[in-house]
């Protein structure tokens, strides 16, 4: 079946992957040489970039094989931005980015918490990946009727206008 077959892969990607930021751990740890810690580094975040992307990738790829159920349930929007900043802020553990939110303590989101969660920590890992140094993420959830808007607001260079109507075609 199709999920098998992307559980297969999952698995046969993610396991020389997970050997590999091993090893470059190890490297990186026992490295006394500057130049060759930072370019270890380097490598340890590509890498765990890639295993990212095939994740998401992969995830995506069970939703279009409607192999994911989805359950939507009530959740605090605090709380699910606050886990999604702490798990991106884990896989950048080298970012020096502040955040600042401003979301009412009480709002609550109707979502499926996984998949919510997941692209919530995409967005926010794309936002400190292409913000400066030592600067600072804004988060803001707003309820106005039925409908929350939940921006977050980075330093970043941004994409082109012309470039906007690409962002939810696939791989772009």
């Amino acid at each position: 079946s199709v999920k098998n077959s992307i559980a297969d892969i999952s698995h046969q990607l993610k396991t020389p992957l997970a050997g590999l930021l091993s090893y470059l751990d190890l490297l990186e740890q026992n490295e006394e040489n500057l130049n060759k810690k930072e370019q270890l580094d380097n490598c340890i975040y590509l890498t765990e970039r890639m295993n990212d992307l095939i994740r998401t990738m992969l995830e995506l790829a069970k939703l279009e094989a409607d192999a994911i159920e989805l359950r939507f349930l009530n959740h605090n929007c605090k709380a699910m931005v606050e886990n999604a900043v702490f798990a991106a802020k884990s896989s950048r553990h080298n970012s020096n980015v502040n955040f600042k939110f401003e979301i009412d303590n009480d709002l609550e989101i109707r979502c499926d918490s996984k998949w919510f969660g997941q692209a919530l920590v995409n967005i926010i890992v794309n936002a400190i990946d292409y913000s400066k140094t030592d600067g600072c993420i804004h988060i803001i959830a707003k309820q106005n009727g039925g409908v929350i808007t939940l921006k977050v607001n980075d330093q970043g260079g941004g994409i082109a206008e012309n470039e906007l109507h690409k962002i939810f075609n696939r791989f772009y």
